[in-house]
């Protein structure tokens, strides 16, 4: 699901060469970065405007190859020839999940953002405010409805995982 959004987001499949702004630290703890690579977008994360200047001008401006340039610093700024050649995206909690108040979700430790994902997913109501944010993320979300579909998910990897290794010597990486 996550991932799905994210290609949404990110309009691979459309867009040959993106950036991407991560303001929240967002792309490494969603783990979407396999999907992404299997479309084809070679993937470089970068932290400063002159990293990004060197990799543009080294490998991408007489080209249209594809790529995926994820900046990883908010106070990076996109130079204004580079924003006119590339597809810039922000990747944050407000892009993510419109409906749900980002500031409660900032606040919540721990949550599960691909088992949030599905659940708006399948959430059909209106934009929440703070307190039903609060309570949607507590408890509406752990609820039959939005949490076996999201189960369902974790076993089809489980079992995709199994079935691509299949000897013993591999049970180690399997169990993490």
């Amino acid at each position: 699901m996550m991932a799905k959004k994210l290609e949404g987001l990110l309009r691979i499949g459309w867009e040959k060469q993106i950036i991407l702004k991560d303001q929240e630290g967002l792309w490494n703890r969603l783990n979407v970065a396999a999907a992404v690579t299997k479309a084809g977008y070679p993937i470089h994360q970068v932290a400063d405007e002159m990293m990004l200047r060197y990799l543009y001008e080294n490998s991408y401006r007489n080209t249209e190859n594809l790529c995926l340039i994820v900046l990883t610093d908010r106070r990076v700024q996109v130079p204004f020839d580079l924003e006119s050649r590339f597809h810039v995206a922000e990747l944050s909690l407000e892009s993510l999940f419109p409906k749900l108040s980002s500031g409660i979700l900032r606040n919540l430790s721990g949550i599960d953002l691909r088992q949030l994902a599905v659940a708006m997913e399948l959430y059909t109501g209106p934009a929440m405010d703070d307190r039903q944010t609060q309570e949607f993320c507590a408890v509406t979300m752990f609820e039959n409805v939005y949490a076996l579909p999201y189960a369902q998910q974790l076993m089809d990897a489980c079992l995709e995982t199994a079935e691509g290794k299949p000897s013993y010597l591999n049970w180690a990486s399997i169990a993490s």
